[in-house]
């Protein structure tokens, strides 16, 4: 079962040796390293499987041309995965993302690119048409005292027990030595079995109908 944030910020202090030392580093401050390394846990899982967490925005319509070739992102956007056109339908297509931002008005597109906040379809005057994100969220984040990890994060959840300890016991000017160790092994670990959550498919993969596989384009932005 997920261990509470409560119960996380229990471990942190019995690794850092703070029980009774509440006036240094308090439970807020705790808090903070956790989801610290939440999002470091989290980073590892997506870098090893980046299909592990995937949302979506849409279906989504572009008017085209030079003011409505843009999509606003989603409050919870970190990167993104793969954009499909006329999604849900017989003739839905992955759309390629653009290469390189110094090709942006070069391409004959469509062709999409994260650009600041927003998603862009490119050559606006090729972006009309109803489309479909999808993206990883941003990484889960810890805030009342019953807060648990995901069933995904929480196969590996002494990992933020033991970073958050660290930087603790930085604050302290204490050796860290032996939860280095432990860190690092257990990164190793983290590593190697996110990467075998899914075993690769004994026949290639269907292609879309301009011969891409949508799921293999995803960069991140």
């Amino acid at each position: 079962m997920a261990q509470t944030l409560t119960q996380h910020i229990a471990n942190v202090r019995e690794f850092s040796n703070t029980q009774n030392n509440t006036g240094f580093v308090s439970d807020a401050e705790i808090t903070k390293r956790l989801n610290e390394a939440v999002g470091e846990l989290y980073d590892l899982v997506v870098v090893s499987f980046e299909h592990y967490y995937v949302s979506t925005q849409g279906p989504f319509t572009l008017a085209g041309g030079q003011s409505g070739y843009t999509q606003a992102l989603p409050a919870d956007f970190y990167k993104d995965v793969g954009l499909d056109r006329n999604p849900n339908t017989t003739s839905a297509v992955r759309v390629p993302k653009l290469p390189s931002f110094i090709e942006r008005n070069r391409t004959l597109g469509p062709v999409y690119a994260i650009t600041g906040n927003n998603l862009e379809v490119r050559p606006p005057d090729n972006s009309a048409g109803t489309y479909l994100l999808y993206y990883t969220p941003k990484a889960p984040v810890l805030v009342n005292p019953g807060d648990t990890l995901d069933v995904t994060l929480s196969n590996w959840e002494e990992f933020i027990d033991i970073r958050a300890a660290i930087k603790v016991l930085t604050k302290r000017e204490m050796d860290t030595t032996s939860l280095q160790q432990d860190l690092a092994m257990l990164t190793e670990r983290i590593k190697a079995m996110a990467a075998n959550r899914s075993e690769e498919p004994s026949q290639v993969p269907l292609a879309d109908s301009v011969g891409n596989n949508w799921w293999n384009q995803g960069e991140g932005r």
